[in-house]
Formats: C-alpha cells, structure tokens, sequence
C-alpha cells in the first residue's frame, strides 16, 4: 500500500506473493480509463437522505466546520465567510510548509475510535470453522439478482451486477470500503465491454444502478465514501479533495491545497477517520513522476481537522504515506519496513515498529482500539489476517502460527466493519495449479470480539486471478452483516457478488 502512484504499486508480473500477484496491474488499469467517464445519469427517482446540514462556525482566522463543507458550499473565504457567496476551501502556505507544525487541539495517541463502544447484536453462525478441505465443486453462475447456494459452505451467494462479455464491475479497492455509511448505496468500478471506465453507484438491495459518476480523481484508488454522510462520495483532484452526490451528481471542494501540485489521499484506508474529524493526505510539491516513475519534488503529510480549522504537516520519505487513525486522534506513518505513530498534530518523534504488512488498513479491535489489519508474507507476523495494535503488538489471527496454511497468493484484507469492531474479513482467487486447500480460494471472516478468535469459512471465490480485475475485490459493510466480492466465476465476466451474515 506505499507509494503514492498505482504505476509503483503494481509494476512486476502477475504471480508469486501478494506483492507480486498485484502487480501488473498498471497496465491493465491505465488501459481501463481510456475512455472518458459519461455524464452521471441517475436512474432512480428516490435516493438516501441527503447528510447532516449544519451551520458554518467560524473561529479567528479560518476555522470552519466540517458538515457546513460537505452541505452548505463549495469554498471558504477565511477572511470573510459569507453564506450568500460560493465558499472557497484552502488551506494556508504556513500549514503546508514542511518544516513548520501549527498546534491542534490533540496532540495524543488515545487508543480509542471515533465510534462509541457498542455490543453488536451480530451472531455469525451456519459457516464452517475446521481446516477440512472443501473442494471447489461445480456450481453455475447465478443470474443477475438470484442467488445460489455454495456447496462446500452452505452460504447464499446473490449475483448483485449483470457483467457481459469482456466487462468487469468489482468493488472499489478492498482496504477503503466499498458501502457508505447507513448500507443503503455501494460504489463499484466498471470496465471493459462497450461502456466506459468509471465509478458506478449501485442500490445494495435492488441491485439497481443508480448512477455513473462524472468525475476524475487522480487514481483509480483515491476515491472513497464520506464516512458519516451516505450520499456523499470523496476523492482528490489536482490539488483538491472534492466531493459529489452519489444521487444528484453534485461536485464541491472539501479543501483545496495551493501549495502542492497533486494530493493523494492514502490508500489501505477511507482517508477521514471513521467519524470525519480527521483528514489525512499527502501533499506532492512536483509535477508528477519523472519518466522513471520517480518524484523529483518534496513530499509531505497534511493534517486537516474540519471541526477546528487545525492543520498540521510534516515531510515524508518517497516510500511513506500517514493514514488517519479511525479515532481521529493519532497519524499512522507507513513505510516498507513498518509504522510510526504520531499525534494528530504530527508532533515528536512518535513511536515505530517494525513489520512487514501487504495490504495494510486501519480497523479497529472489539474494544475499539485501533488496529492495523494486513496479510503478511515475510519472516514475522505471517497469515492471511494479521493485526498489530499501535503499540506494536503483531499478531497472527489467520496464519501458521494459528494451524492455517501460507497466506494464498493475492490475499486481500477488509477490516472497516466500524459498527461491529473486531469484524474482519479475507479473501483469495483459486490456486493457478488448481490444487486448493484449507482458505485457498475462499473468503473468510476472523471474529475477535471472544476470548479468542473464530475465523468462519463462508465460500469459494470462483475468480481466476487472470488480471488485475478478476482478483477477490472484497469489503465488509459498516455493520460486518454483509460482505461484496468480485469474481469471474472461473473465466469470463468480472461481477460483484454479496453474502449475508446475519440470514
């Protein structure tokens, strides 16, 4: 998940370990947006609840809150708000200047979401929890809207898209998640056949698409929901975080970034914490990668807080990338070799362990600490669903260490269960030699909410893993009772499938 360009990223052949198997997906993705994105065409006459509406507040000299952002307008004069005027959101020179930190009102690491402790009333049962093999036995695609029993698990598996041909329709990456915030909408990817590249809305009941989005972020990874309103849609843009309505096609600046010339927002995560009062993105001073995919300008991380206004920043390393806690109150620095914990206010040294994580996201553990979530391929902390806390406890939940094989090649991980904390869920395409075994090929879901873990098997993947779009796309919704997955069903067509835990 390091670097800043889905090129780096993805730049070898498509076999070996995860970090292999991902790779050469560049081409494949780059190729995916050479077409232009239609106009966003809504095709339902309801839609969710707009998000919360507030009133602006303004604080001496430019704080601002964050629903009046995301409701009220576009931009924010701190100099002199008006409510009758386009408001222009931006950042100051003095909060992007690396070798400067402005102070904030946190300046901890409290180990704690931004959503309160509750008991989920989630029972997951019905699904196996040996390690017997159970063979990927023959079992024809539903049809879009019906569903069909797997043999080996007992799981209703429902067809949610009606991919045809070449095309391929699969949940956004799997580390942010894929459902906004009250389940009722999931954004998808389409490519392929004769339509466009480019993000498509679908209702998660009625399976109905509900509208393609009109808009270009910088990568195909820098798009994500609004965590706490389920009809707004982030991703960043040039130098902006932008905003559009999945349901009326709306675009606005959330905040603009003069000083740099792009942002990213850090993929392995939905870029806010998990209540919107923390924004975390890197800021790149350059223009672009050189032509041998290396930045020639400074990199730094930026911290936004909406609710007071406080920015804060600090440089990083090519390799590292901050990604807001899910409380809002630390940044986790990443890099190759492992994580620094730092204060939203990207004071001090922090402090930093080691371990080598493939696909690392932030979750969250039962009692609502945060917890870094990640397969792992290396000589510590190996399995399919590893955890570490931020205090650098590794732990192996799905690995050998536990009596489960070798994490699958193309192993992904999806841990934004908020509403159910200790919710946390894998996936792997079948084995190219076609010998499978325990978890290989399956999705998976680890339950840390007892006195130990109950990892339960829910299905067989059926996606071939031939390229980058037929990989197992996975995210666990908001509450953990439902989970998307991609798939080809063994060649073919990509679609997006669901399955329920709570049924």
């Amino acid at each position: 998940m390091t670097g800043d360009s889905f090129d780096e990223r993805f730049d070898g052949p498509l076999n070996g370990p995860l970090d292999d198997a991902l790779s050469g997906a560049a081409d494949d993705v780059r190729t995916s947006f050479g077409g232009d994105v239609p106009p966003f065409v809504p095709n339902r006459s309801t839609s969710p609840a707009l998000g919360m509406l507030a009133a602006a507040i303004l604080v001496a000299g430019g704080a601002f809150a964050w629903t009046n952002l995301r409701d009220e307008g576009t931009n924010v004069d701190t100099a002199n708000i008006s409510t009758d005027e386009p408001i222009e959101t931006t950042i100051s020179d003095s909060a992007l200047d690396p070798d400067s930190t402005t102070d904030t009102t946190t300046d901890t690491t409290t180990d704690t979401t931004g959503r309160s402790e509750t008991d989920s009333p989630l029972v997951i049962s019905g699904f196996p929890t040996d390690l017997d093999d159970r063979n990927l036995g023959p079992l024809d695609r539903p049809a879009p809207g019906e569903s069909v029993i797997d043999p080996a698990f007992g799981s209703t598996i429902t067809r949610m898209t009606a991919a045809t041909g070449d095309e391929r329709i699969v949940p956004i990456q799997s580390p942010s998640s894929a459902w906004n915030s009250d389940e009722s909408l999931v954004l998808l990817y389409a490519t392929g056949g004769d339509r466009s590249s480019g993000y498509v809305v679908y209702d998660a009941d009625t399976f109905d698409q509900v509208a393609q989005l009109d808009i270009t972020a910088n990568d195909i990874e820098q798009v994500f929901w609004d965590p706490t309103d389920p009809d707004t849609i982030m991703y960043a843009d040039g130098a902006a975080l932008r905003a559009v309505s999945a349901t009326s096609g709306e675009i606005r600046d959330v905040a603009v970034f003069p000083q740099c010339s792009a942002i990213t927002v850090p993929t392995g995560s939905s870029g806010p914490a998990w209540d919107g009062s923390l924004i975390v993105a890197t800021c790149l001073t350059d223009e672009g990668p050189d032509e041998d995919d290396s930045d020639d300008g400074a990199r730094s991380v930026v911290t936004f807080e909406p609710a007071t206004g406080s920015m804060a920043s600090r440089p990083l390393a090519d390799d590292e990338q901050g990604h807001a806690a899910p409380s809002g109150d630390a940044v986790v620095i990443e890099d190759p070799d492992g994580f620094t914990i730092l204060p939203a206010s990207l004071e001090g040294s922090g402090t930093s362990f080691a371990w080598e994580a493939s696909g690392a996201s932030l979750s969250a553990g039962p009692d609502g600490s945060t917890l870094i979530v990640a397969s792992g391929f290396e000589t510590e902390g190996v399995g399919s669903i590893v955890t570490a806390t931020l205090d650098g406890d590794v732990s192996v939940i799905v690995g050998p260490d536990t009596g489960y094989p070798f994490p699958p090649s193309g192993t992904r991980v999806s841990g934004v269960s908020w509403q159910t904390p200790g919710i946390v869920a894998a996936a792997s395409p079948t084995p190219s030699d076609g010998v499978q075994g325990a978890i290989e090929g399956e999705i998976v879901i680890a339950d840390l909410r007892g006195d130990s873990p109950v990892v339960h098997r829910l299905a067989h993947t059926r996606t071939s893993g031939s390229d980058y779009f037929a990989a197992s796309f996975l995210s666990i919704s908001p509450s953990g009772t439902r989970v998307l997955f991609s798939s080809d069903w063994g060649g073919g067509a990509v679609d997006t499938y669901q399955i329920r835990l709570d049924s």
